[in-house]
């Protein structure tokens, strides 16, 4: 079966080193970490002092009236905006020229929850909620804000599948360049995971680090035989996936050539313990076999 050649043609990182392309890269090159103390929700009775922040984050910086959007838009689709405006900015792409042949998907673990949090005891506390209640709480609302203030009417979809969403989001948006559905599509990741309900769930779960509260440049360990655990985060990351005919045409500036991808669930095996890790390799091999044949390549 043919399939349209896919390219990335614009990145738009919102991260705790940096917002931007230069300005992330820049912070990788220097070797320089996002870790520092919660600000945002009371740490106090928790173990885990330490996350990664986007310091600073204000809409205003990427929106006109930012500002006045911010008061009614919950964090995650705040910072998924931002993502994307910089992902199209970097491609160097006339969104109003893009509306109905762009389509957007989003990653994302929990959505707006803190927001969907913050309603209930709302409810509870006045039996009332704000008529826009509704279009923040449910996970797909993060791609309606976005759709909506960028006028994407493309194909439009959420995925969320814990750790994995926002790459997931990225194999799904391949598939509508690849059969020519759209010319191009808008992919975000988005998370806000610094959450006081979701710190005590793994909190509880012991899956965050302890031992590196007064050294959060030294807490992110993951391939340390001595690792104690993971340390929350939150950002956005948008790409901009492109025919390459259509970016070649319009003489676009190409990242790379996005060729397979594939999935595969480990099963049983899906118990996470950061102290006994689970070693069968398989279901990451069916996965790796299944990303070389899509992209119809061999081993070799």
């Amino acid at each position: 079966m043919f399939r349209i050649p896919a390219v990335i043609t614009g990145l738009g990182p919102v991260s705790a080193v940096g917002c931007g392309r230069r300005a992330f890269f820049d912070a990788l090159l220097a070797g320089r970490n996002g870790f520092g103390p919660i600000t945002l929700c009371d740490v106090a009775d928790s173990p885990v002092k330490i996350g990664a922040e986007v310091k600073g984050f204000e809409l205003d910086d990427y929106v006109e009236s930012g500002k006045v959007l911010a008061r009614h838009t919950p964090r995650p689709s705040q910072m998924a905006l931002a993502a994307a405006l910089l992902a199209l900015h970097d491609a160097e792409m006339d969104v109003n020229l893009m509306s109905e042949s762009m389509g957007l998907y989003v990653g994302t673990s929990l959505a707006n929850l803190e927001t969907t949090f913050a309603m209930r005891d709302r409810w509870k506390a006045t039996g009332a909620l704000a008529a826009h209640a509704a279009f923040q709480t449910f996970p797909h609302s993060i791609a309606c804000h976005v759709s909506s203030l960028l006028d994407l009417r493309g194909p439009i979809h959420t995925t969320t599948s814990g750790c994995n969403s926002g790459v997931d989001a990225l194999g799904l948006a391949l598939r509508q360049v690849q059969t020519g559905t759209v010319d191009a599509m808008l992919v975000i990741g988005v998370d806000c995971e610094i959450v006081p309900e979701i710190l005590a769930a793994l909190n509880a779960a012991s899956a965050l680090t302890t031992r590196f509260n007064d050294a959060p440049g030294r807490a992110s360990r993951p391939f340390d035989r001595g690792r104690d655990g993971n340390v929350l985060g939150e950002g956005a990351g948008a790409l901009v996936v492109e025919s390459e005919p259509h970016a070649v045409a319009r003489k676009a500036r190409i990242y790379a050539r996005f060729k397979g991808y594939a999935t595969a669930s480990a099963g049983r095996a899906r118990q996470y313990s950061h102290d006994a890790p689970e070693l069968d390799l398989r279901p990451a091999v069916r996965a790796l076999k299944g990303a070389i044949a899509d992209a119809s390549w061999t081993a070799d």
